[in-house]
């Protein structure tokens, strides 16, 4: 079966390769910051949201994060392309800002995540009944791009349900962090912030979207690093082909192409799994969570896997800064653990089997 499913493949993964070599992106900057993103908008990429375009938006999304990968561009927008375009989907309020945010002119981040813990168990972050809507107390982790942006849209939990709420960010303190990969996560501290009736964003089931969109972070999670270690097999077998010992290219070693062939074995299934589970996710399949938590788990090994294959095979050379390598091992180490390291994966896989969902 061809789980791609739309024509021109080919040709859209050309022209994100394109863009993405066109300038010379700070690889620390952000990608708001270093101007990608508005060449994303400009290229068409953002276009996808709209309701009349012809491909399922995720099939190019997945593009858009794989090719970024492989280019070693260090993506921060999986709040932009994944959760807020989610939420406009299924909202029947605040639409016009949510549309002004995906065309560039309001920036707005999502803060859903919180520390230690996952969707299905429940918000740490409460909701209080004031007189004219609620208080917030709690902590929120791995917010992207706070400093750019100027609305939060971020989850909490109260006595009627899960909520999920759009403010000015000038209410919230935040603390920065600096990640393995050095972009800067923030973490945003509500301590009785006030939000209104006016700001809560209206949605029939508020969980089942934000399962929604963890789904479809563990697999674009799962998609960009499907173009790291791509790239980092590539890298590895052309230093080994180049790289002499004993008058014979190194790739000639049984020990060196055994390691290598490993490597592609690797990266052979992860595109299969991904394009499964890919393709689970657009049509809504009963069996998309499991096809993503097996993606989630093989894109976290293959991670750990390639990055230490390439350093090893390249020697000194895998930790210099004048070689690209390092840049692609930062992204392995760093999204190998986000939206779910192997572990918590398979033990969510084993889970769900288990209970025959």
């Amino acid at each position: 079966m061809d789980f791609n499913n739309f024509d021109n493949y080919k040709e859209i993964e050309q022209s994100l390769n394109t863009l993405y070599k066109s300038k010379k992106y700070d690889f620390t900057e952000s990608s708001i910051s270093n101007g990608l993103l508005d060449d994303l908008i400009q290229s068409g990429y953002v276009a996808i949201f709209n309701q009349d375009y012809e491909i399922n938006p995720l099939y190019i999304t997945a593009l858009i994060f794989k090719q970024a990968g492989y280019n070693g561009i260090n993506l921060d927008l999986f709040s932009f392309f994944i959760d807020i375009p989610n939420i406009l989907s299924v909202t029947n309020n605040h639409i016009h800002t949510l549309q002004k945010h995906l065309e560039g002119k309001q920036l707005i981040t999502s803060a859903l995540k919180e520390p230690y813990n996952h969707v299905e168990e429940g918000m740490l972050t409460k909701g209080f009944p004031i007189e004219d809507g609620y208080k917030i107390s709690g902590i929120k982790s791995f917010v992207e791009n706070y400093n750019e942006a100027t609305s939060i849209l971020f989850s909490f939990q109260t006595s009627e349900g899960i909520k999920l709420a759009l403010i000015n960010k000038e209410r919230l303190k935040h603390l920065d962090h600096v990640t393995t990969s050095s972009k800067i996560l923030s973490q945003i501290h509500f301590k009785d912030v006030e939000v209104n009736f006016k700001e809560i964003i209206e949605i029939n089931n508020v969980l089942e979207a934000l399962n929604h969109i963890e789904l479809s972070q563990k697999l674009m999670r799962s998609m960009f690093l499907e173009g790291v270690t791509k790239k980092m097999m590539e890298l590895t077998s052309a230093y080994t082909a180049d790289r002499k010992q004993f008058d014979r290219p190194i790739a000639t070693f049984q020990a060196v192409s055994h390691r290598a062939a490993s490597m592609f074995i690797d990266q052979e299934c992860l595109h299969l799994i991904n394009k499964q589970a890919l393709y689970s996710l657009a049509e809504k399949r009963n069996d998309m969570e499991n096809h993503i938590l097996s993606a989630k788990a093989w894109s976290a090994d293959v991670a750990h896997n390639s990055s230490y294959s390439a350093q090893h095979l390249h020697g000194g050379m895998g930790v210099s800064k004048e070689y690209d390598l390092w840049k692609y091992c930062l992204l392995a180490k760093e999204h190998e653990i986000m939206n779910d390291s192997r572990t918590v994966a398979l033990n969510k896989l084993g889970k769900n089997i288990t209970l025959n969902q």
